[in-house]
């Protein structure tokens, strides 16, 4: 069988055109959550997914393959020797990302990746491992 071509990240759609802000304030005004955006969206994702993490999918930037998958924690090196994880979803394979710290619980705003990392930082991503079950 024949593994699938890698996709490109620039041939996906953008997270506006998505539609998820307008899904978000139309629940809020009929009052099905009073969740800030970012939160609404975690829960929303992983929801859709049923709670089970993916398969690792395969993307192309530039000529830099590399994959990510619903539900996983990465690291990233960013400015030279600048650590930085994130936690990733994928709406379809739409991945949006959400930077945290080492030991911070918060996460920043959920983003998509396109045009995010250069070349040089997607050589050094790596699946960070789950807790044991």
């Amino acid at each position: 069988m024949d593994k699938e071509e890698p996709i490109d990240i620039e041939s996906l759609p953008r997270a506006a055109d998505l539609g998820w802000i307008g899904r978000w304030k139309q629940a809020v005004e009929e009052g099905g959550t009073d969740l800030g955006f970012d939160d609404w969206f975690e829960s929303a994702l992983i929801g859709a997914a049923g709670g089970r993490d993916g398969q690792p999918v395969q993307y192309r930037q530039g000529s830099v393959i590399f994959e990510l998958q619903h539900g996983a924690d990465f690291e990233i090196e960013q400015g030279g020797s600048a650590k930085r994880r994130f936690h990733c979803l994928m709406d379809g394979h739409v991945p949006f990302v959400s930077f945290y710290g080492d030991g911070d619980a918060e996460r920043r705003p959920w983003i998509s990746i396109s045009r995010l990392f250069t070349a040089e930082e997607l050589h050094t991503l790596i699946l960070v491992p789950g807790p044991a079950a």
